[in-house]
């Protein structure tokens, strides 16, 4: 089967959701899908390939849309002009070749692809206006096929007359060959050079308020000598505000904060700590239901303890072997308990192999045959 994989993404790129196209590509191509990615031309200060940046077995044919890109300067102005030459020139494909099943996770590509039943959509974001409800509603009409990443996506499809074998509930998936990596716990901080002898309580991620990281600091206070917080995120707004918080908290002896690190580098990151730490806030549903975080899924992968925010997003995940301890969202005094608690957890656990990628990329040809 051939198909384009349409995403008006910066490739490749140190956020999450680059992880998650690249990963998926080689999940389909790995699983005999005749694949081309389709992406603009961007400037781009990560001068590795695609495959050397996330670490692929497979090399990725993809197609590089010429765009104005003005970026970083005039953000907002930037992003309009850019999407619409991407777009364009996606409209150009898709009437020329009227045939080749389409994929995409952009919030407008749907809109700029030539329909005729054969676009598959995997939805991110639910619309947060009347305008954006008209046109979301339109579009999941009109694909072949949606993705939905997480249940409140699923349940907005079909509350829109969607028909159920139209909707694939789908969440993340992890590379588990990448996370399954044979590394001691003491290694892997001499790697990254963090301290050996304390319990280390790690979050990798966004540092937006609705990841809950602010909660996570000021756990940190509640947490007995020898506890150590290590974070590793970005954006650098984001790093200077969550760094002026540490301060003011008094907790600068208690947390260590560094900035976001390179994909390959993640799973040593993970095998660092003692335990892993998700967060999300309660406060926004972006956070709380409209999420299917892949971080989640690499704790599980790297088989480490969990302890994570009660909230839908998070509950549905759960693998359900005792890898997880659930706390009250954004109460610090909730998660340092369960820190505590999860220092008690020393099982071995068992990984189950429905959070792969490549597990979720077959479900997802099945639905495409």
């Amino acid at each position: 089967m051939k198909l384009l994989y349409i995403t008006n993404s910066r490739l490749p790129t140190s956020k999450a959701h680059g992880v998650q196209i690249a990963k998926m590509c080689e999940a389909l191509i790995e699983n005999g899908i005749n694949l081309q990615l389709i992406i603009p031309r961007r400037n781009n200060s990560i001068k590795e390939t695609i495959e050397q940046y996330y670490d692929l077995r497979v090399k990725i044919s993809f197609r590089k849309l010429l765009v104005i890109d003005l970026f970083p300067k005039f953000d907002s102005f930037a992003f309009v002009v850019e999407s619409l030459t991407f777009y364009l020139g996606v409209l150009l494909i898709t009437l020329v070749d009227q045939k080749t099943k389409v994929f995409t996770r952009d919030s407008y590509s749907p809109l700029f692809c030539f329909f005729k039943g054969r676009v598959t959509w995997e939805v991110h974001e639910l619309p947060k206006t009347i305008f954006g409800n008209i046109l979301t509603t339109f579009l999941i009409r009109k694909c072949q096929l949606i993705v939905a990443p997480n249940k409140a996506v699923a349940q907005f499809c079909l509350s829109r007359g969607v028909s159920k074998d139209r909707v694939v509930y789908l969440p993340n998936g992890v590379d588990l060959k990448a996370f399954s990596i044979p590394l001691l716990t003491n290694k892997a901080r001499q790697l990254l050079d963090l301290p050996p002898k304390y319990f280390l309580v790690g979050y990798m991620g966004s540092l937006y308020q609705r990841k809950g990281v602010d909660i996570l600091i000021k756990s940190a206070a509640l947490l007995p000598a020898g506890f150590k917080i290590v974070i590793f995120g970005g954006p650098d707004n984001e790093f200077r505000r969550i760094k002026d918080l540490i301060y003011k908290l008094g907790v600068n002896k208690r947390v260590l904060i560094f900035s976001a690190i390179p994909y390959k580098q993640v799973p040593i990151a993970l095998r660092a700590m003692n335990v892993l730490v998700i967060p999300n806030s309660a406060k926004e549903r972006l956070s709380s239901d409209e999420t299917s975080p892949l971080k989640f899924r690499e704790y599980l992968a790297s088989k480490k303890p969990v302890v994570a925010s009660d909230v839908p997003s998070l509950r549905e995940l759960n693998p359900m072997t005792g890898q997880v301890r659930y706390f009250l969202s954004d109460d610090p005094k909730s998660l340092s308990q369960a820190i505590l608690a999860a220092t008690k957890m020393h099982k071995v656990f068992e990984i189950d192999k429905n959070i792969s990628v490549k597990e979720r990329a077959r479900k997802l040809i099945l639905k495409l045959r």
